[in-house]
C-alpha cells in the first residue's frame, strides 16, 4: 500500500474530482480543496475515512495556502504530487473577452488571480516539500496558453492568464531544479472537457470533447508516466509536448 500522498486544488470541480477518486483508488492518501461546495467530498470520504481530508481554499486569500501546507503535515508520509485544477474561464459568466470591446480591467484582473497567480503560491509555499520529497507540481493549463500556437486570437482573459501560468511554471522548474533535479514541475493540457466551467463555450467545437472521467484518467496516467525531461514544459495529456 502507497504511503505518498497527493495534494489537490481544485478537487470539487469536475475534474479535480475525478483525479481524487483515481488517487484514493491507487492507495494515496488525499488533501483536497474545495472553495464553497463540498458536498461531493464529504459522500468521497464516507467511504475513505482515513484516507481523504478535505480543507477549504480560497484562492484569493494567501492566508488560505498556508493553511493547506499546515493540514497536510496531519497525515501521510512522502508528498507525491502537488496537482493544481484551480481555474476559470470568465468571470460572473461575462463574454469571455473575445475581442478588444470585451476587456474588463477588474474580470481580467480576477482571471489572473484564478489562472496564473495560485500556482506560484503553491509553489511558493510547498517548495520545501517538493525539494525534500523530490515530490511533482503540476497544474492544468491549456494549449491556448501557447503563445506560438495562437493563430486565431480572441479569448484575452484565458490566453494571456493561461500564458502567465505557463511562464510561471517555467520559471518554478528553473528554481527547483537548481536544487533538487529530481522533482518534476510541468503544465499539462487537459483537452477540451465537458464540465460546468466549460459547458456554455462548447458549441461548434469540432474536435473531440471529453468527459471529466476521461480527463481526469488521462491526467493521472501522465502524471504518472512522468520523467525528469518533462519538467518545465506544456504537455499534452497524451504526453506531446506543446511549444510555449
Amino acid at each position: 500500500m502507497s504511503m505518498n500522498k497527493v495534494i489537490i486544488f481544485g478537487a470539487n470541480g469536475d475534474i479535480g474530482f475525478e483525479i481524487t477518486k483515481i488517487a484514493l483508488k491507487n492507495n494515496f492518501y488525499v488533501l483536497g480543496t474545495y472553495h464553497k461546495d463540498k458536498t461531493n467530498l464529504e459522500k468521497l470520504k464516507l467511504t475513505y475515512k482515513d484516507k481523504l481530508e478535505i480543507i477549504q481554499l480560497n484562492a484569493l486569500n494567501e492566508d488560505d495556502f498556508q493553511q493547506v501546507l499546515d493540514k497536510s503535515h496531519s497525515f501521510g508520509a512522502s508528498l507525491f504530487a502537488l496537482i493544481n485544477c484551480i481555474g476559470t474561464v470568465s468571470f460572473s459568466d461575462q463574454t469571455p473577452m473575445k475581442s478588444l470591446k470585451d476587456i474588463n480591467q477588474e474580470d481580467l484582473q480576477y482571471s489572473f488571480s484564478i489562472n496564473s497567480i495560485p500556482t506560484l503560491l503553491i509553489a511558493k509555499y510547498f517548495k520545501k516539500e517538493i525539494i525534500k520529497y523530490s515530490s511533482h507540481l503540476v497544474t492544468l493549463s491549456a494549449m491556448v496558453g501557447s503563445i506560438s500556437d495562437n493563430r486565431s486570437g480572441g479569448w484575452y482573459a484565458y490566453r494571456t492568464t493561461k500564458a502567465a501560468l505557463n511562464m510561471a511554471i517555467k520559471n518554478i522548474h528553473l528554481e527547483i531544479n537548481r536544487l533538487k533535479p529530481k522533482s518534476i514541475i510541468c503544465a499539462i493540457h487537459p483537452g477540451t472537457t465537458f464540465s460546468k466551467l466549460s459547458k456554455n463555450y462548447l458549441s461548434g467545437i469540432k474536435h473531440e470533447i471529453l468527459s471529466p472521467r476521461q480527463t481526469g484518467q488521462n491526467v493521472w496516467n501522465l502524471l504518472s508516466s512522468l520523467k525528469t525531461s518533462d519538467s518545465g514544459k506544456l504537455l499534452h495529456w497524451n504526453g506531446k509536448e506543446i511549444p510555449w
